[in-house]
């Protein structure tokens, strides 16, 4: 999913409200791009076993070294940009979101 144009600026702005748009840990510059799309950390329950919980994350790479660091959308505020698809159903069911998240994260 690729961000809207009002999209990223909320990110950035999120970003640049929580500070971490600092030089890299890496190189010491400050040159950084942000992927135009989620990127979806799935919780490994096991080492064989994935979980149905994701982390949907903004993704920075260091246009200086190529190291990448990754932001949880819900831990900056920015649950609303998560476009969840559902499942069709019959009529008389709820869709089924295709994709899970913890609730408890809101509160972050």
């Amino acid at each position: 999913m690729a961000f809207s144009s009002k999209e990223q600026a909320q990110v950035l702005a999120a970003l640049k409200y929580r500070d971490v748009l600092r030089p890299c840990r890496e190189c010491d510059v400050e040159a950084w791009a942000m992927v135009d799309g989620l990127v979806m950390v799935y919780v490994q329950e096991t080492s064989t076993q994935v979980s149905s919980e994701v982390i949907p994350s903004v993704t920075l790479i260091c246009q200086n070294c190529g190291a990448v660091r990754l932001h949880s959308l819900l831990v900056l505020g920015l649950k609303k940009l998560l476009h969840v698809p559902t499942i069709p159903v019959s009529s008389d069911q709820e869709p089924e979101p295709v994709m899970e998240y913890n609730d408890d994260w809101d509160e972050l």
